[in-house]
């Protein structure tokens, strides 16, 4: 497991909870895998990818309205990462290895303020949470 803690980066525990190690990286938003490690950026708009050593692997800048404190992101079973953006009432795809972006859903889909985002790998489902209306959208990838 990997969590972004401020003022500290981004730390990873094993599954009994104990933290094997802090990577010192300021970030809001953390999603990761069995290999890779996907966070924003405070200083920029941009989603870095790195190994679990700290490694950067590649970094891009999307076209978001706000700051990294409107984004939100998880990742699906092939890598694809899923970034929301809250003040432009937009969801991103970024590809696993970091060179396209896509624009998939925004305000004129039906989509305001999306607030939080999650990926269930099992099912194959993308929760997409928004506000003010208090609204969960789930989505089938396929």
């Amino acid at each position: 497991m990997a969590v972004a803690v401020k003022g500290y980066g981004i730390q990873i525990f094993d599954d009994t909870g104990i933290k094997i190690k802090t990577i010192p990286f300021a970030s809001r938003c953390v999603a990761f895998s069995d290999s890779n490690i996907w966070y924003t950026d405070y200083n920029s708009r941009m989603v870095k990818c790195t190994d679990y050593n700290g490694k950067n692997i590649w970094e891009i800048t999307l076209p978001i309205a706000g700051n990294v404190y409107s984004m939100t992101m998880t990742v699906d079973h092939n890598g694809t990462i899923y970034v929301s953006d809250s003040y432009g009432d937009k969801l991103y795809t970024v590809s696993g290895d970091g060179t396209h972006i896509k624009q998939l859903l925004q305000k004129s889909d039906g989509l305001s303020n999306p607030m939080g985002i999650h990926y269930n790998i099992r099912k194959q489902q993308l929760l997409l949470i928004t506000n003010p209306s208090n609204t969960a959208v789930l989505y089938n990838v396929v």
